[in-house]
């Protein structure tokens, strides 16, 4: 069932997400031109692509929770872009950083091109949507900045949330409110953490952008603090399971027994 699901349904989502971030993307560019001078414009494009090499960085270092879920530090890039980028040329550097990411990343996770549809889309959509919202207020430490930061960041975060399951989904064919609860839980706190360095970033970057750099080495710390505690994880569930096989072992026929019964088990599963 989960392969039928990856063929007939996966293109469909991939198909959407696209077709919306692009369409959003193309309006974006007809209505909010940015008026910038030629100055400007190169600052933006360092900025640009510095969250581009933020986006690929974080792909290549990410913290596996499980086989369809990790976490990645690619949170903070993306909501840097959102809030020091004008709003399509945040969604546009998003797009093409996302796009050359997936694209490279293909071989290793084995994406199909909706999978790449998919993600790259439904950041599009998010990031022009927190964009739209943080130039509310004009940069700068007052009040209303300040304020709006955490709205864009709830977008994002709540976005990533509620979509994710749905290019999941079509892929292993699990049902997508377990597969939200489970995003919630495993990566949700490590995302919220990651949104609070960015604000960190944006307040930073407000006197001179690249301030922002200043928070490489916070990131770098909670990188291995998840990956160290995912690790953690895994080796006492590793010792525990042979904690098991040596109980197990005292009693030939428990020990037999629990052997059939995992054997079983996995042969009704497949």
């Amino acid at each position: 069932m989960s392969g039928s699901m990856r063929v007939i349904r996966q293109p469909l989502v991939g198909l959407v997400a696209s077709a919306t971030g692009f369409g959003l993307l193309f309006t974006a560019w007809s209505v909010a031109m940015p008026g910038l001078t030629p100055a400007e414009w190169w600052g933006v494009g360092a900025v640009a692509l510095a969250v581009i090499t933020g986006q690929y960085l974080a792909y290549l270092f990410p913290v596996h929770i499980r086989y369809t879920l990790k976490i990645e530090m690619g949170s903070i890039p993306l909501y840097l872009a959102a809030v020091l980028l004008p709003v399509p040329v945040a969604g546009t550097t998003v797009a093409v950083g996302m796009t050359l990411t997936e694209i490279m990343a293909r071989r290793t996770r084995g994406s199909t091109p909706s999978d790449i549809a998919t993600q790259v889309g439904r950041w599009t959509v998010l990031v022009l949507a927190g964009s739209s919202i943080a130039h509310v207020a004009h940069p700068g430490l007052t009040p209303s900045y300040l304020a709006i930061l955490p709205v864009v960041a709830a977008i994002l975060l709540l976005g990533d949330m509620l979509t994710i399951p749905f290019q999941m989904a079509p892929i292993n064919g699990e049902p997508i409110l377990g597969l939200l609860s489970e995003c919630v839980q495993s990566v949700g706190i490590a995302e919220a953490l990651q949104y609070l360095f960015g604000m960190m970033g944006a307040v930073l970057a407000v006197s001179n952008v690249w301030d922002a750099a200043l928070l490489l080495v916070p990131i770098i710390l909670v990188h291995r603090m998840v990956k160290r505690s995912k690790e953690l994880h895994d080796s006492t569930r590793l010792l525990l399971e042979s904690l098991v096989d040596q109980v197990d072992s005292r009693d030939q026929f428990t020990h037999e027994h629990s052997i059939r019964v995992t054997r079983w088990t996995r042969e009704v599963l497949r």
